[in-house]
Formats: structure tokens, sequence, C-alpha cells
């Protein structure tokens, strides 16, 4: 029987193989801001026309949750432009316990999508099975024939459109996975680059914080990755030094 011995998580040491990860994960989060930026209409609609409006507890969440993830995101920008190493491994797990909530909203989504789907399928295919016998057999025939049409067509959508549904989903499943692992490869260059950072922490709750976050082997040495990202972030320093004549 085969066993993975040695597994390690990817870390990506530029965005897109051409941008660097802190132009990436500052990328990663404007467009996540984006995203939630629909939530803001769902909150007010929710706060002016509640009275009115049939929605659900569920979408209510979402919604104030969408307004709350935007809120955070917002607040974190500019910890990424100045780098901050506690500061960015705190949006790091933000982005995943987002991107976590995100997808498990999606697949719900999908699955009763998806059921409802198949429901509509079975009804359509049913449907000249009901004509009572007290028609004519010329009715009978036409609702015979109209109910295969609803059923070829009901059987083709659910083949050819909705399979491509999911094939989009799956897609942008693996685009938040890996804005996941280039906005955590960031945070754990910027945790080793610092060296020591507990000693630029005075409050002990935080360090214990940090010193949970930072667990186990993936945020413990620099490997070949993190010389990588560092020379690579070293040369646009120096870039950024050569250009306005300070060496």
């Amino acid at each position: 029987m085969l066993r993975v011995k040695h597994f390690e998580i990817p870390k990506p040491t530029s965005f897109l193989y051409f941008l660097d990860l802190q132009i990436g994960t500052e990328l990663i989060i404007f467009f996540s801001i984006l995203n939630k930026a629909s939530g803001i209409y769902g909150f007010f609609v929710t706060l002016i026309n509640y009275s009115s409006l049939s929605m659900s507890l569920w979408k209510m969440f979402m919604y104030f949750y969408s307004l709350l993830v935007l809120l955070g995101f917002t607040m974190m920008i500019k910890y990424i432009r100045i780098e901050s190493p506690f500061h960015i491994l705190i949006c790091a797990y933000f982005y995943f316990i987002d991107t976590f909530i995100s997808s498990l909203y999606s697949a719900i989504f999908t699955i009763v999508w998806f059921m409802n789907i198949f429901k509509h399928a079975i009804i359509s295919s049913g449907v000249g099975k009901l004509v009572s016998s007290q028609k004519s057999e010329i009715i009978e025939l036409w609702s015979s024939n109209n109910s295969e049409y609803a059923h070829d067509n009901s059987i083709m959508f659910f083949s050819i459109e909705n399979l491509f549904t999911v094939f989009i989903l799956c897609f942008f499943l693996c685009l938040k996975i890996y804005f996941c692992l280039v906005v955590f490869s960031y945070a754990r260059y910027l945790f080793l680059r610092t060296g020591n950072m507990y000693k630029y922490l005075h409050n002990e709750r935080i360090k214990k914080l940090v010193s949970l976050l930072t667990y186990g082997k993936y945020w413990e040495k620099a490997d070949n990755t993190s010389r990588k990202i560092k020379c690579s972030l070293d040369l646009k320093v120096f870039n950024a030094r050569l250009l306005d004549g300070n060496f």
C-alpha cells in the first residue's frame, strides 16, 4: 500500500510567475474587496426594506458577513504596503477563513441548485403519463411527444450547461486556493525575515496568538523558497535605492 511519506505545502515565490508576492497579495485583497462590495447593497436593502422582503436568515447572515469582511480587508491594505509581519499573518488567516466560508456557501448553493434541476428533469419526463384516459388519442399522443421533447431538453440542459457551470466553479475554487497559498507565502516570508518577531510584541496574549498561528514546520526554517523570495525583494529594494540615489 502506497503512503505519502512527505508532503509540503506549496510556497509560491511570485504571483502568476512575474509579480512579487507583495504586489500579488495587494491585488488579491483588492479583488476580495470588490467581491465583497456587493454585500453593502444587500446590507442597506435589508435595513431599509426588511418589512417588504421575504429574506431568509442565511442571506441576512451572508450580507452582514460580507460587510464585515469588506471592512477587515480595507483595513489590511495599508499593512500590506508597510510590510507589517503581524498584520499580514492575521490577514492570511482571515483570508483563509473567508475562502473556506465562501467555498462552503458556493458548494451548498450548487448542491441545492442541481437538486432542483434534477427534480425538474424528473417532473418534465413524466408529463404525458398524467393524461386522463378519457382524452382523445390525438391529445394523448401530442402530450406524449411533448413530454419526450421536454425530457430531452431537460437532460441536454443538465448535461451540457450545468457541467460547464461545475467546471467554472471548480476553476474559481482552485484560483482561491492559489490565492491563499500566495498570501500565506508572503506572510511566511515576512515572519522569517523579521527573525525573532516576539521581541517586537509587548502583549503576552498577542505573543501566544502569534505562537499558535505560526506553529508547525511551515513556519520553522528559511528554505530555498524563502531565499528566492528574499533575493527578489532585496533586489527590488536595491533598485529603489539606486533610483533615489541612496547607497
